[in-house]
């Protein structure tokens, strides 16, 4: 690799570099992740791999709710203690803990997931989070066997699935 792609050689010594380096930068590191589970889901989709392109999506997404509750870490932790308790995290201190429903319910009750009026409609973050949340864990096997037999990830779902991202980023990035 150091002789035929030096750019990709280098690319792959930097992010070795860091893991070892700097364990420590975790919203930068958080912050990647979001985005190369953004770039690998458009990737996948490229490829007709819809079920990989849509669980990346909400990844991607449930990076974007943790993001939020990190940059307002007290806050977050506060509401998340108040959650009813079988949504309610077992360590309200630590948001890197939390699943994602915990992270989507203390989003909304923090008010980062407002309604979103227009003359025409009125889009439900809260809604949208939780329908990609379903979505994305259709990667556990037994709830697929359960829930969805035989149902294969569509182009229609990735593009549901992208939509439902791209206004989750532009509200929590508000």
């Amino acid at each position: 690799l150091f002789m035929s792609d030096r750019k990709e050689f280098d690319r792959r010594r930097e992010r070795g570099r860091r893991s070892m380096n700097h364990k420590n930068e975790t919203s930068a590191a958080l912050a990647d992740a979001i985005v190369r589970y953004e770039q690998e889901a458009r990737i996948a989709a490229s490829s007709r791999a819809y079920a990989c392109a849509v669980i990346m999506l909400g990844a991607a997404v449930e990076g974007l709710l943790l993001m939020r509750c990190l940059r307002s870490k007290k806050k977050s932790s506060e509401i998340a203690s108040k959650l009813p308790k079988q949504q309610r995290p077992r360590d309200t201190n630590s948001p890197f803990r939390w699943t994602f429903e915990a992270l989507i319910e203390t989003c909304l009750a923090a008010g980062w997931l407002p309604k979103v009026k227009t003359s025409s409609i009125e889009i439900n973050p809260q809604a949208l989070a939780h329908s990609i949340r379903e979505m994305r864990n259709r990667i556990h096997p037994g709830r697929v066997a359960l829930d969805y037999p035989w149902i294969e990830f569509s182009e229609r779902n990735f593009a549901h699935a992208e939509l439902i991202y791209a206004t989750l980023f532009a509200t929590l990035s508000l």
